[in-house]
């Protein structure tokens, strides 16, 4: 009987730690999640966002005279970088960035711009 209690118990443990799964978030899962917004109160707005489905990113960004500048294009991304591929300025781009949690900073040639997540639409 006490042999019997012992298995029953070690198969419970085994069925208890085989079942939890750790859930690791990178720092791309959490850049593709949302879409970005960053606004300087006297120079530019600019816009991030993402279409997972069609693995397609915008960056928008216009300055205070209304001037726009805009990547789209298939993109790539690592732990420490965020590639855009125009194919219309058949050139790719490379932004470094760091994301915390709805914030985003994004380098681009030494600059670097302040994001925040955008209010998802209902």
């Amino acid at each position: 009987m006490r042999s019997f209690k012992l298995i029953l118990c070690i198969i419970t443990c085994s069925f208890l730690l085989c079942s939890c799964k750790a859930v690791t978030v990178t720092s791309a899962d959490e850049l593709l999640k949302n879409s970005w917004v960053a606004e300087n109160k006297s120079l530019l707005k600019a816009e991030l966002s993402f279409n997972i489905r069609e693995n397609s990113a915008k960056f928008t960004i216009e300055d205070q005279n209304g001037e726009e500048f805009s990547v789209n294009g298939v993109f790539a991304v690592d732990s420490k970088n965020l590639y855009i591929t125009s194919s219309k300025l058949a050139k790719t781009y490379e932004f470094s960035y760091k994301v915390y949690k709805d914030r985003l900073l994004l380098t681009y040639n030494g600059s670097e711009l302040t994001f925040y997540a955008k209010e998802k639409e209902p």
